[in-house]
Order: C-alpha cells, then structure tokens, then sequence
C-alpha cells in the first residue's frame, strides 16, 4: 500500500513547511492540502483477507478499524501526519493483542 500525491499537489514535506507556519489559519490549511490517493495491491494476502472481511460483514468494527489502521500506515510510511494519532496507536496496540 501506498498513499501518493498529485503532480502538482504538495508533497508531505511541504504539508508540514505550511502547517509549521507561524500565521497558520487551520480553516486555510484544507484548502492547502494535496489529494491523496490510496493505492493498492488487490493480490496482497492482506487485501484479500480484508475484502473477504468486508464481504462476509460489511458492519464489522474490528475490519474497519483495520482499514483504518492500513491507510494510517501507509500515511506514516510517505511521510504524512496521521490525524488520529491516539486512535492510530490504540488500534494498533488492541490488534497486537489479538494476534
């Protein structure tokens, strides 16, 4: 998995330049951010374990709190802020727990 950003979107650097900045208005900061896309390996045992998850009971928190988990990963992995950080090491901490 990874998360990529657009040609011309900002890169995960500058994200955190403008958020550093010292006049930094939060309600601008939204309008300043990159898209992100989210790309995938659909051959990748954890996708496929993911979807058949998704499939079997689509209102499952425990798949998608490890959706969230993945994407929150991937995010750390290119450089990005996770917004929920607490969250993020909660989750991560009750799926090491359970495996």
């Amino acid at each position: 998995m990874a998360v990529v950003t657009g040609t011309y979107g900002y890169t995960a650097n500058m994200e955190r330049l403008m958020k550093a900045q010292a006049l930094n208005d939060p309600s601008r900061y939204s309008f300043m951010a990159s898209k992100k896309t989210l790309e995938i390996n659909p051959y990748h045992p954890i996708i496929i374990e993911l979807n058949k998850k998704s499939k079997d009971s689509a209102e499952d928190d425990t798949t998608k709190e490890l959706a969230w988990v993945l994407y929150d990963s991937s995010l750390i992995t290119a450089g990005f802020d996770v917004e929920d950080q607490v969250g993020f090491i909660f989750y991560c901490a009750a799926f090491a727990a359970f495996t």
